[in-house]
């Protein structure tokens, strides 16, 4: 099975907005002006609700001056940020994605945003924010990665800084399922296969999933600073999965 990394530069390279946003209408050949239009505004609408969310429970009026997004695979969320905010950085694993993101900032004329690609170290990304986003992408990073990193962008975080974070933390399936997707992470091709019984292309790149203890996670939140915390749970089909919004004090 591939790793993440190379699961998701394959996403990018070959099926980007689906591989984001598994929605039909957002493969490649699916892909015309207005599913595409759609796609940025399921981002702008994303935007809106957790400036919302932060106003009415974190700091009310809250106007970030710097933006992290973490996976920001082609931009969907970077772009609106970028329209309400001074400066944004978008981070992703995967090289085509960035290019990706790259294009749509200047489809979009938006010019304050600079791209990096991630490392677990988070490497190439200097300087602090006052906003740090990430959803969606923790899921698909084996757990003692992501908490690494997680920690790595806390340190990133300003004083009185705000963070929201996603992470889905149980899966409701049976063991049939949980069994096949351990197979598919140590049997060569054994995910080709399960992508024909399900009617998706063969070489369609897995997409790992990995459920978080949100006792280490929050554990992990204050021991470096940060508090205040709102959590939104929600549940996607079998994945139960949680948003944090919260504030760093020291």
């Amino acid at each position: 099975m591939l790793s993440t990394d190379k699961a998701w530069e394959k996403w990018g390279q070959t099926d980007p907005y689906y591989g984001i946003l598994a929605n039909d209408n957002f493969r490649k050949e699916k892909l015309n002006a207005e599913n595409k239009r759609a796609f940025f505004e399921s981002g702008e609408e994303h935007i809106k609700f957790i400036m919302d969310i932060i106003d009415k429970h974190i700091d009310t009026g809250f106007v970030p001056s710097s933006c992290l997004d973490f996976g920001c695979g082609v931009g969907r969320l970077v772009i609106p940020l970028a329209k309400r905010y001074k400066y944004v950085v978008g981070i992703d694993v995967s090289d085509a994605m960035l290019t990706g993101a790259r294009q749509n900032c200047l489809n979009n004329k938006v010019k304050n945003v600079d791209f990096y690609k991630s490392d677990d170290n988070l490497s190439a990304v200097s300087g602090k924010f006052d906003l740090i986003h990430s959803s969606l992408v923790f899921q698909h990073i084996p757990v003692n990665r992501g908490e690494r990193i997680l920690k790595r962008l806390l340190e990133l975080l300003n004083d009185k800084g705000v963070a929201v974070l996603q992470f889905v933390f149980y899966r409701d399936a049976s063991f049939l399922k949980k069994f096949s997707c351990w197979l598919q992470k140590g049997i060569p091709f054994f995910a080709n296969v399960v992508n024909i019984f399900r009617g998706r292309k063969f070489l369609q790149p897995p997409v790992q999933m990995n459920s978080y203890d949100i006792t280490e996670i929050t554990k992990l939140l204050k021991d470096n600073g940060v508090e205040n915390f709102f959590a939104i749970p929600t549940v996607d089909g079998e994945y139960y999965n949680i948003t944090l919004f919260c504030r760093k004090t020291n």
